[in-house]
């Protein structure tokens, strides 16, 4: 017989698990923990989110502990609300069909993407750290295109060359300073999460499964 995982503590907020997450047997009436009697994996009902690696799995809409998800502080933290969409990745390659391949992804999306609404704790110096982001980010989009216009009317390649740097310079503050997680995937139960800090995921037990 396998071993019982840690359990987590139970997060206010948490659903109930009713059913087996490997084999979805129904767990009505058998207790609180224990292990499957169908498939013999562990089960904790009030388990509302585990890690797996560097991944954090959690149900919809459970309440996770009020630490950074980026430095796992505790003091000073606000819990965001953040709506989160996902679809498969590869659906992507639609936008290279132009406007009608545009429009074909924005149906698909609407019609078998996933979504979730989940609160994550951030303390206030990464606040602060994305908002000084995304100033700087949009700053440097912004002034790109101001020096591609002068870059058009003066006929200078050099300034063509900055502003091109420029842009790409808005890009790399966009994705190294805002992201404050990443979605790796979403389904009907659950949400998994990356790019969360170490000392954060070490709060959850793994995930058993």
């Amino acid at each position: 017989m396998p071993h019982a995982p840690p359990t987590s503590p139970v997060a206010p907020g948490a659903r109930l698990i009713t059913a087996c997450i490997k084999c979805e047997y129904l767990l009505e009436g058998l207790p609180a923990q224990g292990f499957c009697p169908e498939c013999g994996h562990w089960y904790d009902k009030f388990a509302g989110a585990w890690r797996k690696g560097k991944t954090l799995i959690m149900q919809k809409n459970v309440t996770l502990p009020q630490c950074c998800i980026k430095c796992g502080r505790e003091d000073a933290v606000v819990m965001c609300k953040r709506k989160l969409n996902w679809y498969p990745p590869l659906l992507a390659l639609l936008v290279l069909g132009g406007v009608i391949g545009i429009l074909i992804l924005l149906v698909v999306v609407l019609i078998i993407g996933k979504r979730a609404v989940v609160h994550l704790g951030v303390c206030a110096a990464h606040r602060a750290r994305r908002r000084l982001g995304l100033v700087l980010a949009w700053m440097l989009f912004l002034g790109s295109f101001v020096l591609f216009g002068f870059a058009i009317g003066m006929e200078s390649g050099t300034l063509g060359l900055v502003g091109a740097g420029t842009l790409l310079a808005s890009g790399i503050f966009a994705a190294t300073l805002v992201p404050l997680y990443k979605i790796k995937k979403i389904d009907d139960s659950f949400v998994w999460l990356q790019g969360l800090h170490p000392e954060f995921l070490a709060r959850f037990p793994e995930w058993p499964y």
